[in-house]
């Protein structure tokens, strides 16, 4: 556990000044406050049995993996012939067990996806990057240069807690293209549409939907599949 997300009364994520207020306060009270340690013994008779205790987490998974196999898997016969390279980074988060377990399950040649080792496992202290955002420069170097030691056509990142992706391509100078949020929307939009126009559904039934900070490709893309934008 390295964190979490703090909400305002408003309902969404703090800003500043928010944030530095919150800071300080804990700055200023880091010292436990009196009887405050008492509130941390959570072994209650119940949890003391731990015959009575589950971890979900490995039902979850494989859930999770299988759901997402049945729900967006189109090719699986193509997927295994797949002469691509992939390098995976989960920056020292927890994305590796889930990204690893669907390229599997996708039926993706094992030796088409080789991971960051030194990035592959949670480090509270995030102690190979300077920040721990794929989004940052800098970030995914160890990945880049992975990638051109093993001649990898791709860098596929998530951010620690998994919720953030990005993705490299490799040109044919040696250098990378980082593909912006716009640019990834983008390509997982052209996707998802062009697989329902494929399997006949009715283009009235295809939502597309962007942020305010994004450009308005998705909408022309919308425009040209008869989607609702």
């Amino acid at each position: 556990y390295n964190g979490f997300k703090v909400y305002g009364d408003n309902g969404a994520q703090i800003i500043p000044p928010v944030d530095s207020e919150i800071e300080a306060k804990i700055a200023d009270n880091l010292t436990p406050w009196k009887d405050a340690l008492d509130l941390l013994d959570l072994d209650t008779c119940l949890l003391k049995d731990k015959s009575k205790t589950i971890d979900p987490y490995d039902d979850a998974l494989y859930t999770y993996i299988d759901q997402m196999y049945h729900e967006l898997c189109r090719f699986p016969d193509l997927n295994k012939d797949c002469h691509l390279k992939f390098v995976y980074t989960a920056m020292q988060g927890v994305g590796l067990p889930f990204a690893t377990g669907l390229m599997e399950k996708f039926g993706f040649p094992k030796d088409c996806v080789s991971v960051v080792e030194a990035q592959a496992h949670p480090d509270p202290e995030f102690s190979t990057v300077a920040f721990p955002n794929p989004e940052e420069k800098g970030a995914l170097d160890m990945s880049k240069q992975q990638a051109l030691d093993e001649d990898a056509d791709y860098v596929l990142a998530n951010d620690p807690d998994a919720d953030r992706f990005t993705s490299c391509e490799k040109q044919k100078d040696g250098s990378w293209h980082q593909f912006t949020g716009d640019e990834l929307g983008t390509i997982f939009g052209d996707w998802q549409l062009l697989m329902a126009h494929r399997r006949g559904v009715d283009p009235k039934n295809c939502l597309v939907i962007n942020s305010t900070v994004s450009s308005k490709m998705l909408k022309a893309l919308s425009d040209y599949y008869g989607g609702v934008y």
